[in-house]
């Protein structure tokens, strides 16, 4: 095998490797991380995070904790009307790099219909007239 033939396995070999194992600029590719519409007031939920390669845990990250913030177990809580970028982010851990993604939650405001009324986030009923 001459210098350039070897050169050139080597330089696929070590870009093959890198793909295999998540390695590069960019870290691994992420499955889908759709955006979210919610409601005020809403319960909390299970975020579903994306999939991927690494072994790394992910961090998830809320951009305006005055619209949602989220618990270390994936759980969302809804604070106010908004919008706000959620970050799914995962460490370097051995051969994979850093990687990320983000979502944008979305807050509508709660619409009552006639006789409820909105109470905080909630929509009530007043007791009727006696």
């Amino acid at each position: 095998m001459n210098r350039s033939t070897f050169l050139s396995a080597l330089a696929i070999s070590c870009a093959l490797a890198l793909t295999a194992c998540g390695g590069g600029d960019d870290g691994v590719p992420l499955g889908p991380f759709p955006d979210i519409t919610k409601t005020e007031g809403d319960e909390p939920f299970a975020l579903t995070l994306p999939t991927s390669k690494s072994p790394g845990v992910f961090v998830v990250t809320s951009s305006n904790p005055e619209v949602a913030t989220v618990s270390a177990d994936y759980k969302v809580t809804v604070v106010g009307i908004g919008q706000t970028v959620l970050t799914a982010s995962q460490p370097e851990i051995g051969s994979y790099n850093p990687t990320r993604t983000t979502a944008t939650l979305t807050v509508k405001e709660r619409v009552c219909v006639l006789p409820a009324v909105k109470q905080g986030q909630k929509c009530v009923t007043p007791p009727a007239a006696t």
